[in-house]
């Protein structure tokens, strides 16, 4: 990871570890495709766990799957929705950049911030974004972990 997204030290330890699954399934390449990732690799991340189809049509991220407590935190279950459903509007526009930027550059993003979401702008989370593609050059999915920072 470059030094603008650098996983801090004191990161819940689910981030940590879904860093290092995904980089020891990528080996030399950029990044691993969906189909490399085995569920029952990480039994404990898969909760905390969202995919995110990255599509050349609009909407351009759509929710593939959601954990239990990534459902428990947005207050909804979005699977097959699009990125950006229920976040305030102030907001959706730095949500989408979030998920542009790891689309377009291919790297890794940490953030930690408030939840932006209408019914939740107060609970503190960290995301890990990671990018997965099938051909090895094209983003085409995005791998999350998000934590809220309350539950350690």
């Amino acid at each position: 990871m470059n030094e603008e997204n650098k996983i801090p030290w004191d990161c819940a330890s689910q981030i940590r570890e879904i860093y290092d699954y995904w980089d020891r399934l990528r080996g030399n390449r950029q990044f691993p495709s969906r189909s490399d990732i085995e569920p029952s690799d990480i039994p404990s991340l898969l909760e905390f766990i969202s995919l995110v189809d990255v599509v050349s049509s609009k909407p351009k991220f759509v929710y593939r799957l959601m954990g239990t407590a990534v459902v428990n935190l947005l207050g909804k279950e979005l699977t097959g929705e699009e990125v950006g459903t229920g976040v305030k509007k102030s907001e959706y526009s730095n949500v989408i950049l979030r998920y542009e930027k790891v689309a377009t550059t291919g790297k890794p993003l940490y953030h930690r911030n408030f939840l932006q979401e209408e019914n939740n702008d107060y609970t503190v989370v960290e995301r890990l974004m990671l990018p997965l593609s099938k051909n090895g050059e094209t983003v085409d999915m995005i791998l999350s972990l998000v934590r809220s920072r309350t539950n350690r």
